[in-house]
Order: structure tokens, then sequence, then C-alpha cells
């Protein structure tokens, strides 16, 4: 499995590696000298970045275009075409790479779960290649110089502040992150739905990668927006940027039942199922504002999840884990998620971001004050630095769950997830920190463990309840 992800990287990087030297040297030959110093002031990327969180002094906008015949002169025919080139060349790209990597997946006789997983890697290191490369290929050739050009002209006014600015970003470089990224989930969705024996819908699959894309991009818009407007606190003071990014984990947390209700096709359980879980809810002291069932339609995906925060809580279960499994295993699957509540694992999340992002903040104030060093830890906190959080939380609510039920149920919904998922029992260790779960095999055999532990203890307590004994 890690060598066809490899595949898809070392493809993708061989190509990038191909391509920076005559991006870079491009830029220079088709973006003149002084149209990029006229726009540079305004949005020239993570310059204006540095130099914002440098001086926290208030980003003041060039002055209006007043004639049409000016923005086209400033509008670059050959750079504009350059950036259209990039795009059509990273989206192909990243299609070519994942057909290419996953074309020994043409063996029937592979097992279902190795060929669905290897799909999957396939997808994340394509996904992780050549939306980054377009990124970075179309900050260097100016998309931000053009997007600002174009915004001078519709609104022609001295300045709308941060969020605008990262308003700008988004609509500069956000086509490159995502033409790619969609059309490699139109190559590898299908097939991966295939596998399972699930109908593929094109607009079912774009739908849904649109309401991913909607709700990423709102959280880091909202992030960068916020953080952007108190760069100057931050810099004097980076323990406010941890504060801030924890508080905003929280709201997001908050309102997350609320998205969930809004991007998906839910409705209220019924029945015995809902009775049973309220039962478990109601034995721990905690209140559910509500239960529904996630109608996923023809997509094959068994999932539960809880959202919201301080003692309101919403459960939400997909229609495969409903329908098809054990009433004994859909109560270990809400038990589970009652121990992330349980727990407050939402906020040691948000505890953990105003950790994290304070040092990042430090060492950019005191050390290391350049922009890559934010970008760098905005990866590694969202691929790796979750992941270890998310891992030991996993754990701890496989163990609450088999203390409210009993390990062999949990042991039972586990593989029953990963049967109706074609989930492999062991992915390595990269798959489990960008996934953020552990694997099936290592929530198997911790649950093992606490199973033999509680056997143990329950044999000690048959001896000690025995005629004749003793204790001292």
């Amino acid at each position: 499995m890690v060598g066809r992800t490899s595949t898809a990287a070392v493809l993708g990087l061989l190509l990038l590696g191909a391509v920076v030297p005559l991006v870079s040297g491009a830029t220079e030959e088709l973006t003149p000298r002084a149209d990029r110093t006229a726009v540079e002031v305004d949005s020239s990327g993570t310059d204006a970045v540095t130099r914002e969180l440098s001086s926290g002094q208030a980003h003041r906008v060039q002055s209006s275009v007043e004639a049409s015949g000016q923005i086209l002169d400033r509008l670059r025919v050959p750079g504009v075409l350059m950036l259209f080139a990039v795009l059509v060349f990273c989206t192909i790209g990243s299609v070519v790479t994942v057909l290419v990597s996953i074309h020994e997946l043409a063996d029937a006789d592979a097992p279902v779960t190795d060929r669905v997983q290897a799909i999957r890697q396939a997808h994340s290191g394509t996904v992780l290649v050549f939306p980054v490369f377009a990124v970075l290929s179309a900050h260097w050739l100016g998309a931000l110089d053009v997007v600002s050009i174009v915004s001078q002209a519709v609104l022609p006014v001295e300045s709308l502040g941060a969020w605008w600015r990262v308003t700008k970003w988004f609509v500069a470089l956000g086509p490159f992150a995502g033409l790619p990224w969609l059309a490699i989930t139109l190559v590898t969705r299908p097939k991966i739905q295939s596998l399972l024996g699930g109908e593929y819908q094109w607009h079912k699959v774009a739908t849904d990668w649109a309401k991913e894309v909607t709700l990423k991009a709102g959280w880091f818009w909202l992030v960068g927006a916020v953080l952007l407007t108190f760069a100057s606190q931050i810099l004097a003071s980076p323990i406010v940027g941890g504060i801030l990014v924890g508080l905003l984990t929280v709201f997001w947390q908050s309102i997350s039942p609320l998205l969930i209700l809004l991007f998906n096709d839910a409705r209220p359980l019924t029945g015995e199922e809902r009775e049973s879980v309220i039962g478990l809810f109601r034995e721990k002291g905690l209140s559910v504002r509500g239960l529904y069932r996630l109608d996923t339609e023809d997509t094959v995906v068994a999932q539960g999840l809880i959202a919201g925060l301080f003692g309101n809580h919403w459960i939400f279960l997909t229609d495969d884990i409903v329908d098809e499994f054990s009433p004994e295993q859909v109560a270990a699957v809400v038990a589970h998620e009652l121990g992330h509540a349980a727990h407050r694992h939402h906020l040691k999340r948000a505890a953990f971001a105003v950790v994290y992002w304070f040092l990042v903040f430090w060492l950019y104030a005191n050390v290391i004050q350049i922009v890559w060093l934010l970008v760098f830890s905005v990866v590694v906190y969202w691929q790796f630095g979750l992941g270890w959080v998310g891992i030991r939380q996993e754990f701890e609510a496989d163990a609450y769950a088999a203390t409210l039920t009993s390990p062999t149920a949990m042991q039972d919904a586990l593989q029953s997830i990963a049967t109706v998922n074609a989930m492999p029992n062991e992915t390595g260790t990269t798959h489990e920190l960008t996934s953020k779960h552990p694997s099936i095999e290592r929530r198997l055999d911790r649950l093992d463990e606490l199973a033999e532990d509680e056997q143990r203890s329950s044999r000690k307590r048959g001896q000690s309840d025995q005629p004749g004994s003793t204790t001292e």
C-alpha cells in the first residue's frame, strides 16, 4: 500500500521538479516589473502577510484604476495564459498520476480491502502534491495581482481590511487548489464505490465534494481573517494567537451540528434505536439535543459522529449503521461517541490548538519571521498534529464504550465498520495520523487487553467472595 502511495507522490514531485524552473523563469518575463510593483502594495501574497505581521500597520490599497484601458494594460495576456496553462497542467497531471498509480489494481484477484485502500492512498498522495504545486505556481505567476487589479476596478475603495484581503487570496488561489482536487475525486470515488458495491452518480460526487470544500474553505477563511485582523497583537504577545485559534475551534465545534444538518440529508432517528441511545445518555447524566440518521443514498459508508459542546450533544449515524448493524453494535457505536463527550475531547483539542499555535507564533515573532513557517505549521497541524491527538482520543472512546457495553460489542462494531467501509485491519502510522484514527488492528488489540483485564478482575472478585477467604 505504501509503495502505491509513494508512486503517486514521486510522480507528482518529478513533474513539480521539472516545471518549477520553467515557472519561476517565466514569471519575470511575463509580468513587467512596473506592473508588479503597482499592485504589489495591495496583495502580493506572502510578502503582504509578512509585512502585516512585522509592522502591524493597516495595509492601504493602491488608488483605484480609473480607466478600463489602464486595467487591460496591466493585465498582461501572456501571464494570464500562463496561469491558465498551470491550472490545466495540474488538473490533467493529477488525473494521469492517479490512473498510473492505481493501474495495477486491475488485478481482480487482489482483496477488495487492499484495492480500496490503495485507491484511497493514491488519492491522498496526489491531493497532497498537485493542489499545493498549483497554488504555489499561481502565486509566483501573479494570480493575486490579477485579482487585485480586477477588484480595484469593481470596488474602488481605499481599504476593506483583513477580511477583504483574505477573501482575495481565496478567490485568486482557490481554483488552483480546487480544480485538481475535484478531478482527483471524480477519478477515485467511482472506483471506490464500485468496489464497495455502491452506485456512482456524477452529481452526487461533485455535490459531496463541494460541501466538503465549502466547509474547509469557510474554516480557513475565518481563521485567516481573524488572525490577520489581530496580527500586531499576536506579534507582540504570541499567546493571543493561540487563544484566538482555541476560541475559534470551540466556536466551530459549537455550530457544527447546524452545519451537519445544513449540508447533509438528516432526519431524526425513531423507534427502538432512539430509545436505547437516549437511555445511554440519561445513564451518564448527559443531555442529547438531537439524534439523527444521515442518508447517504447509494454511497456506502458506516460512520458515527458526535457534535456540540457543554453538555448539549447531537449524535449522527449513517444509514448503513442504522440499517445493517445489530442493536448491540449500534449501542457500541453510540457509546463510543458518548466517550468523546464524557472525556471532553473537543475541548481538549481546543486546548491543544492554543498550545501549538502559541509555540508557532512565538517562533515566528522571535526566531524565524518567514511566512512559510506559518504555511508549514498549518500543514503539520492539520495532517499530523490533530492526528496525534485524535489517535489517543479514539483509544479513550473505545475504552469508554467497552466499559459501558462490553469489549466484545465494541470489537464487533469495529469489525462491521471495517467490513462495510472495506478498511484493512493494518494501515500504517502515516495513514493513522492523516485519518486521525488508529488502525482497526490496534484498536482490537487494545480492546483485547481490556477484556483480559476485566476477566482477571472478575476472577479476583470471585476468589475473594469464596467461603473461607480472608482479606488482610
